[in-house]
């Protein structure tokens, strides 16, 4: 099955949704209309799909992984049993003949589980933006320690990059769009006509009503970069622009600490769920309902302990 798409890649707080909905605004169709809703963390709106995002969560799981901490390099076998079931539930979303956006960061780790299952070559848009903005953003959002979304973004990025590798793609900074979005709509859509999609361009203005530099609220945290961060930084740098083949060239390790920060994130908000848990535990049992509730309670038990039942 093949489809004439575009996926937008990269990590989360780094202005994909901006991109995605510029994308959209140039003809391309989002790929479902199932949209999440805005909030205070998105206000203009995320612009993807709720249930390829919930899939996506799903397919983390098979692999062993959540959005938070995904597998650096996943197995994708894990998650056999889940094809079938791609296939039905977005067989339409992802036809072959017309053209879709569609936007997820998960899909910077998942897209090959996509790709395999309904062999399509779409075209990428990749968004990066400072690392450290990104953690900021996080930290207001999520409460992520600076470390954690640092190990995060690399994981991500580079996930992103081996996931766009031989595809077409337009790299680009989260700055570029913020600072010209209509001179950066005018390059992505020449990027997209350059690969095949009938995109006539946004309307004058409609890209920079939608994009202004109030929707950066995130300032950069102070932190140092890993060397492999830094590196990755440059490396994105350096590949800006469009590609008919994206090669994004040997990245090297990941950051030594990386994964350990990531598991131990994971690890405390395990925690912190289950200290949730327990503090309604608590309520509930202090309450004067539960109390008053006793009576009935202790009888249902005397009637269970004499029926023989559990």
């Amino acid at each position: 099955m093949s489809a004439r798409g575009v996926v937008v890649l990269g990590m989360h707080r780094s202005g994909t949704s901006a991109a995605a909905r510029v994308v959209n605004l140039l003809g391309v169709p989002l790929v479902s209309g199932d949209l999440l809703p805005a909030d205070e963390a998105n206000p203009r709106g995320y612009w993807e799909s709720e249930a390829l995002r919930r899939f996506d969560d799903e397919l983390l799981q098979a692999v062993g992984g959540t959005w938070s901490r995904p597998p650096a390099a996943p197995d994708w076998g894990l998650a056999n049993g889940l094809r079938d079931r791609a296939l039905s539930s977005f067989g339409s979303a992802f036809s072959g003949t017309r053209e879709w956006v569609w936007k997820d960061p998960r899909a910077s780790i998942t897209l090959p589980f996509w790709r395999a299952a309904f062999a399509f070559s779409p075209a990428v848009v990749l968004v990066h933006r400072d690392p450290r903005e990104v953690a900021a953003s996080l930290e207001r959002r999520d409460g992520f320690t600076a470390r954690r979304s640092l190990a995060l973004w690399e994981r991500y990025v580079r996930s992103a990059l081996g996931a766009a590798a031989g595809l077409p793609a337009f790299v680009t900074g989260y700055d570029a769009l913020l600072e010209d979005p209509e001179g950066w709509s005018r390059r992505v859509a020449d990027f997209l006509r350059a690969h095949g999609f009938s995109v006539e361009g946004a309307r004058p203005g409609e890209a920079a009503a939608f994009v202004d530099a109030g929707l950066r609220r995130s300032s950069a945290v102070d932190v140092s970069l890993s060397a492999q961060q830094e590196a990755l930084v440059a490396r994105l740098e350096r590949l800006d622009g469009a590609h008919d083949t994206l090669d994004p060239g040997e990245l090297g390790p990941e950051t030594a600490w990386a994964e350990d920060v990531l598991v131990a994130g994971e690890l405390a908000d395990l925690r912190a769920r289950l200290a949730a848990v327990e503090a309604e535990r608590d309520e509930l049992l202090g309450s004067r309902v539960y109390r008053w509730s006793a009576p009935v309670r202790r009888a249902a038990d005397a009637v269970l302990r004499a029926t023989g039942r559990p």
